[in-house]
């Protein structure tokens, strides 16, 4: 059975990987912001796909789980950091990836807060 805080993690996975589906459909090179944007999410995606493997495959402590979750959150917001000094629509696509990535990390957040109360 998958546990709250594995779902909230698969479920940010989903909207990221939507997000850089979206991007990669744009053909137009934006002066490399939209691939660096698509990087820097791909990372993202990696580094929760990381923080369940090694729930489920290395049995490690809550604390060492706590840190993988801290760091992906601080991916993340370098990751918004980035696409927030763009200063171009893109039809709505970027602003829509900052959404969801702030999403993203209050969800990751609340999972350290759910946690605590454990």
């Amino acid at each position: 059975m998958t546990n709250p805080s594995d779902l909230n993690i698969q479920n940010v996975r989903t909207a990221i990987a939507r997000e850089i589906r979206e991007l990669q459909a744009d053909q137009r090179d934006y002066g490399g912001h939209r691939a660096n944007a698509v990087s820097d999410l791909e990372r993202a995606e990696s580094e929760l796909s990381r923080a369940l493997a090694t729930d489920r495959n290395e049995n490690r402590p809550d604390s060492a789980s706590d840190a993988n979750i801290r760091a992906v959150i601080s991916s993340l917001i370098a990751a918004n950091s980035q696409l927030g000094k763009d200063q171009h629509d893109y039809a709505g696509h970027r602003a829509a990836a900052i959404v969801d990535i702030e999403k993203a990390i209050q969800e990751l957040r609340a999972a350290l807060q759910s946690d605590k109360g454990s």
